[in-house]
């Protein structure tokens, strides 16, 4: 993945995002929502976190796009990675990360962490979730068009999320 470590500050926020993102991350506008990105050196010292301040005034479902290298084809592979939330979170329903290819194998795969319908997240600590997708392999022709870290909100809400570590790693596909 380009930029796991979360270094640099020259992502790119579209309308409702201020702040500074990581290099090759992307803020995409969303309907209900205004965040605020920042980038700070992680406890332990290996790498930087992205953290998001969402503020929402209605139901939403604000994405975060990372840019990848070029996956060379007949490539498997994992996503791994880590997610702190603040406590003191509203209205947040759940938190994931999607990945969306399309090609030989289409696969739009949401590994989400999340309430009941209509329910929030009991978030009255702070947070922190680690995720591993399944294997994903990339076939010739495959196209790859995001990596996404998701944020549902169930109505009006705010939450402080932080990502703190981020790896594409081989995997061997199941049989």
């Amino acid at each position: 993945a380009r930029n796991p470590m979360c270094t640099g500050t020259t992502g790119t926020l579209q309308s409702g995002n201020t702040g500074s993102a990581p290099d090759y991350f992307t803020a995409f506008t969303t309907a209900n929502v205004s965040t605020v990105h920042s980038v700070g050196a992680n406890p332990d010292g290996i790498g930087n976190y992205h953290q998001l301040a969402i503020t929402t005034t209605a139901l939403a479902a604000p994405n975060n796009q990372i840019t990848l290298s070029t996956i060379p084809d007949n490539t498997t592979f994992q996503v791994v990675g880590q997610v702190t939330i603040s406590s003191g979170a509203t209205s947040l329903s759940g938190i994931g990360l999607q990945f969306v290819k399309t090609g030989t194998e289409a696969l739009s795969a949401e590994i989400l962490f999340g309430a009941t319908s209509g329910a929030s997240l009991p978030i009255t600590t702070d947070t922190t979730i680690t995720y591993k997708s399944l294997p994903i392999t990339k076939y010739p022709g495959d196209n790859i068009t995001g990596l996404y870290l998701r944020s549902h909100f169930n109505a009006a809400g705010s939450a402080t999320i932080k990502r703190t570590k981020f790896a594409i790693i081989p995997a061997t596909k199941l049989v």
